[in-house]
């Protein structure tokens, strides 16, 4: 257990914390969030023809339910690992907040910003969380408890601030273009 600042983290709690940031790493590569350098690299900054309000207008395919897959990871592990956010409302809400994070910042570059992906990124939300409870109920209890004994501002809004920090990480300092002319 380390301490810091007389407070406790639990090392199991470090570790699927991390687990959760490569898991949300891996999720904004996948759907290329755009990032600053993406302003005007395009031509027009916002194009409506890349948008598209009408959900399933062409039905459920194949990227759709791999848009659900993909989040399912976020649904077991925001309750896995913090305890304050075991109800379905919250990490449904988490998760729909997050994919329509990730759709706003798609706007930049050359994805579609679609609102069938935050529905579909939310059912898969709500799925992984059944994922968890029916896990929970097996092992015979609500899964981890106790993972740390931190501030209570800093547990409160602890995945909030990584989940933030992350999206903001990647949309103001990666540039994936300057990295590939450097190679």
């Amino acid at each position: 257990m380390a301490k810091k600042g007389g407070s406790r983290v639990w090392p199991a709690h470090l570790i699927w914390t991390y687990i959760f940031l490569i898991y949300i790493s891996m999720a904004f590569s996948v759907t290329g969030v755009g990032s600053i350098w993406d302003f005007g690299a395009f031509g027009n900054l916002i194009r409506a023809d890349e948008i598209n309000l009408i959900p399933f207008a062409d039905g459920i395919g194949f990227g759709q339910i791999m848009n659900a897959f993909m989040f399912m990871p976020f649904g077991f592990l925001v309750p896995f690992i913090w305890t304050k956010r075991r109800h379905l409302l919250k990490v449904a809400a988490a998760g729909a907040c997050l994919s329509t994070a990730i759709e706003l910042c798609q706007l930049f570059n050359r994805r579609v910003t679609d609102v069938e992906d935050v529905i579909m990124n939310t059912l898969g939300t709500i799925a992984g969380f059944a994922v968890w409870a029916a896990f929970s109920k097996m092992t015979g209890g609500n899964g981890r408890e106790n993972q740390s004994t931190r501030t209570a501002a800093l547990a409160a809004y602890e995945m909030e601030i990584y989940l933030v920090l992350a999206l903001l990480g990647r949309f103001f300092l990666y540039n994936w273009r300057a990295l590939l002319q450097w190679l």
